[in-house]
């Protein structure tokens, strides 16, 4: 496959899940809902154990189970 073919493949899908968005569509309403919902959780988290001093691997842990929820 050329690099043109690769970028018009790409073309209408979703930037978070990668599925078809539509025509001249680039993500799913839901999809960047759960995605500012998730990063809105983990920021959250990251304030909280900066805060608290909580240790940065449990903070790393925390943010990649959100982030694989989302």
């Amino acid at each position: 496959m050329s690099c043109c073919q690769e970028v018009w493949s790409d073309m209408g899908n979703c930037i978070y899940c990668g599925q078809p968005a539509g025509f001249l569509r680039n993500k799913h309403p839901e999809s960047a809902r759960k995605h500012d919902a998730a990063w809105a959780e983990i920021l959250g988290q990251a304030k909280e154990s900066a805060m608290s001093g909580t240790d940065l691997e449990v903070v790393q842990r925390r943010s990649t189970e959100v982030a694989a929820k989302s």
